[in-house]
């Protein structure tokens, strides 16, 4: 499988893999450094707990710091709040998500609004 993504993501193509949920279930580190993964999806209960104290702090830093050191892209999953934010800038999460900058919105919603911006 992994041969399959390196071909597939080799530099001739433009296909990007996120890694998403990271931090639950089954761990990749040992793989991290073989996976051609292009961004990692910090799961949301890591972000809830983001404000909760010093070591739920250091935890996602050190996932911050571990994904950027792979030179791979890290995306927060979960922001629900102004302080959840500001803190993932301060500790240079590139891309984040959640119900702080809007609610799910639906297939017809989400063709509405590219229209209008079309």
């Amino acid at each position: 499988m992994i041969k399959e993504l390196k071909r597939l993501t080799s530099p001739q193509r433009s296909l990007k893999i996120a890694l998403d949920d990271f931090g639950t279930g089954y761990s990749f580190l040992m793989e991290l450094r073989e996976l051609p993964v292009d961004i990692i999806k910090i799961d949301r209960s890591f972000i809830a707990d983001l404000t909760k104290g010093k070591k739920e702090l250091s935890l996602v830093k050190s996932i911050i710091d571990l994904a950027h050191n792979f030179e791979m892209v890290v995306c927060a999953e979960g922001v629900e709040t102004e302080e959840q934010l500001k803190i993932l800038k301060r500790l240079g999460c590139d891309y984040v998500m959640g119900f702080y900058f809007g609610k799910p919105i639906s297939e017809e919603e989400l063709e509405g609004l590219l229209l209008k911006f079309r």
